[in-house]
């Protein structure tokens, strides 16, 4: 199952921070596998490493990941934002 996050959040890779285009895509299908907190530890690591401290943006997506996957082993469907509230 699948969680639609829809929220006003900055979540994405900056070219600026990762050039190569197969490495950035080769990260986003990393930070989509998230499941547990400590994935997403491992995998800032794993950045930091790479390429260097991240920017406010992927530790954005890092944790939108980690919320639709954990929202969807709880048989959540969608999460959006309206407003400053969450629904």
């Amino acid at each position: 199952a699948e969680c639609l996050v829809d929220i006003q959040l900055e979540a994405h890779i900056p070219e600026d921070y990762i050039e190569n285009l197969s490495q950035r895509i080769d990260i986003y299908r990393k930070i989509a596998s998230i499941t547990s907190e400590e994935d997403g530890l491992d995998l800032i690591d794993e950045l930091i490493d790479r390429f260097g401290e991240p920017p406010a943006a992927v530790k954005g997506l890092i944790d939108v990941a980690l919320l639709r996957n954990t929202a969807a082993q709880f048989g959540f469907t969608e999460i959006s934002q309206k407003g400053q509230m969450l629904h």
